[in-house]
């Protein structure tokens, strides 16, 4: 091995360091260095073994290490650079630089991929990340092809009581929500489906209680739904504003009107319908505006007591077509009878005129 006279002298006198050159590799601190050039520290402290220093003040300046690959390239092919920020204070930022693909490979720029903020933020085709990972493009996690069915998974675990975990199921596409508990683990949301595309809500028990599918039925199996509200008062569904609908089905009720019709009906007179309006300003067994206002109506119960008002009307008319259906028959007796008592008086008269 070769020796370094005046270099290794002086650096041995600074540094206490050895230098050594092999005419192939040059080492410092080693006497077998390895590449050309290999940087040992024998030491069990917390030592810089290499530093790069950039003395000198301008506005967002660096220091940088640069690499330059293959003998085509003039200039270097990409580097990492410490950058001062331009208030001059500790701000720096360490940036990783590639040189872009390109016809010219000598004319083609070093453009920063990957920064690294002093508060430890991340990013990736972005140089000022604003959360501790921020990519600016696609993410690609797990094998993009092959028999590998789980392309991508997080996991998270909160103070060690349970574990949440995000979970792409490259087969279908399936995404998966789900926690860890005392009972097991439990899906709490479900995005998938093949033909069918939908969406699982699951309760504490990991049952099923609401779906919306693209095709089908979809639903909700606990619990009540308010739309433009948060209080439904206790019904399925709570709307509040204006519902559009083509048809509207009560499915069943079971207290329809029809009783009307039956022989013990105790229908009310007319007289009694009268006297109800006046004291009360409305039928009888029919909500006030008043009522509904504030507290609405059932619309089937609504329709149920329409259609026994309107029971009650068609037997008043029943009626009233009685009583008309006898006046008429009593006109026309009476007409028959004028006629025979206008015969009879012209007949006495003609008899008084003969005497």
């Amino acid at each position: 091995m070769k020796k370094l006279g005046l270099l290794s002298f002086l650096i041995s006198s600074v540094a206490f360091a050895q230098v050594t050159d092999t005419g192939v590799n040059v080492g410092i601190g080693t006497t077998t260095p390895a590449r050309k050039l290999e940087v040992t520290e024998n030491s069990s402290a917390d030592a810089a073994v290499l530093r790069l220093t950039n003395s000198g003040w301008v506005s967002h300046m660096s220091t940088s290490l640069e690499f330059k690959t293959g003998s085509q390239k003039s200039v270097p092919t990409s580097k990492i650079s410490s950058i001062m920020n331009g208030s001059g204070n500790a701000g720096d930022r360490l940036g990783f630089f590639l040189q872009e693909n390109g016809t010219n490979p000598n004319n083609n720029p070093l453009v920063e991929k990957v920064s690294i903020l002093p508060n430890g933020n991340l990013g990736i085709g972005v140089i000022y990340p604003s959360k501790k990972l921020h990519v600016n493009g696609v993410i690609g996690v797990g094998i993009m092809s092959g028999s590998n069915s789980e392309g991508f998974r997080i996991d998270y675990v909160d103070g060690g009581s349970g574990t949440t975990t995000f979970k792409n199921n490259r087969w279908g596409g399936n995404i998966y929500f789900k926690r860890n508990s005392s009972l097991g683990e439990r899906t709490q949301f479900f995005f998938g489906g093949a033909s069918e595309h939908y969406m699982n809500i699951y309760n504490s028990n990991d049952e099923v209680k609401v779906r919306l599918i693209s095709g089908g039925n979809s639903y909700i199996n606990g619990g009540n739904l308010g739309i433009g509200t948060t209080d439904t008062k206790g019904f399925k569904l709570g709307v509040q504003g204006k519902i559009a609908a083509e048809e509207v089905k009560v499915a069943a009720y079971t207290n329809w009107a029809d009783f009307v019709f039956k022989n013990d009906y105790n229908l009310p007179t007319l007289k009694e319908v009268e006297k109800h309006i006046k004291e009360k300003g409305h039928l009888k067994d029919i909500p006030s505006a008043e009522e509904v206002k504030k507290d609405g109506f059932f619309l089937g119960d609504m329709d149920s007591k329409l259609l026994r008002k309107i029971e009650e009307l068609t037997l008043y008319t029943i009626e009233q077509q009685k009583k008309i259906d006898e006046l008429s028959l009593l006109k026309e007796e009476n007409e028959l009878l004028q006629k025979k008592f206008d015969a009879l008086e012209a007949l006495v008269s003609k008899m008084i005129k003969e005497q």
